[in-house]
């Protein structure tokens, strides 16, 4: 996933190698990240107070679904630039 952006309309998320940027409007936080399969997993790195999401990526690659693992709420499905 290193150096991969993702995007839907208001949201983006970029994969540095240690860590990932997820933006929504105006607000940025830094998440730790491990990939099993095609299950990502973030940790936020600063704001402990922000939830901790998972990414499910499409079997065909190109989508990934952003889940809140504390609402179980999506959070945004995004599209690989």
């Amino acid at each position: 996933l290193e150096g991969t952006t993702w995007e839907s309309p208001g949201v983006t998320l970029t994969f540095n190698y240690s860590f990932a940027t997820l933006k929504i409007g105006n607000y940025s936080d830094d998440y730790s990240y491990s990939v099993r399969a095609n299950l990502v997993t973030m940790v936020p790195i600063y704001n402990f107070d922000r939830a901790n999401l998972s990414g499910k990526i499409s079997v065909s690659g190109d989508k990934m679904t952003i889940t809140n693992l504390s609402s179980n709420e999506i959070v945004s499905i995004l599209i690989k630039k």
